[in-house]
């Protein structure tokens, strides 16, 4: 289910039209170009062209050096790789903490913890992602990993929910002893008023 945009086109058909379009147009404007600049070589004005170009090759060089430099980890800046990184730590820290805090406090629940697990592996795929340990994968791998994690998840939804139901019976269960017991050891005149409080126990 984290993956899910991967099913999701990268752009709308009219945009992947618009750019075919689009770079068809500029490949002949190019040749077009090259034909002009032929039949201007040693005029005045293709000497300035010449000049100017030689600039801009310089600073368009200058600039990819720069572009080179600022890169991170991957990313174009640091900003951006902070964003991915932090973003992805406060949610491991807060995932990893409930994920130590079900085993002490919700020891039986075990689809908490799977649901915890499948975050946690989401967790570590994007530190792997961030810093490029692994290469980035199909899209097949993709939908695979959706599959899988819409899997567990439904798994852990259906666990929670049987070990919450459980718990509920549990709950009632202990709740109508109680009143059986208090009505056994209820005075004479207590009696009558604890069987009406069994009923109404018994039917909640």
């Amino acid at each position: 289910m984290f993956y899910s945009y991967e099913f999701i086109p990268n752009f709308s058909k009219v945009y992947s039209d618009g750019e075919s379009r689009f770079y068809d147009v500029k490949n002949k404007n190019k040749k077009a170009l090259n034909k002009l600049k032929a039949s201007a070589k040693g005029t005045k004005e293709y000497q300035e062209y010449l000049e100017v170009n030689k600039v801009y090759r310089e600073v368009s060089a200058e600039f990819k050096q720069i572009k080179k430099e600022e890169r991170f980890f991957g990313f174009d800046s640091f900003q951006l790789f902070s964003t991915e990184f932090f973003t992805t730590v406060a949610i491991f820290f807060y995932v990893f903490f409930n994920l130590v805090r079900s085993y002490r406090v919700e020891r039986n629940n075990i689809g908490i913890r799977i649901i915890h697990y499948v975050l946690l592996f989401y967790c570590f795929f994007q530190f792997f992602w961030i810093f490029k340990t692994l290469a980035d994968f199909s899209k097949l791998m993709y939908y695979l990993f959706t599959l899988g994690s819409t899997y567990f998840v439904a798994l852990a939804v259906w666990i929670y929910e049987k070990q919450r139901v459980k718990i509920i019976s549990k709950l009632k269960e202990d709740r109508v002893k109680l009143s059986f017991y208090g009505m056994k050891y209820a005075k004479e005149d207590k009696k009558e008023s604890m069987i009406d409080v069994v009923k109404k126990v018994a039917k909640s």
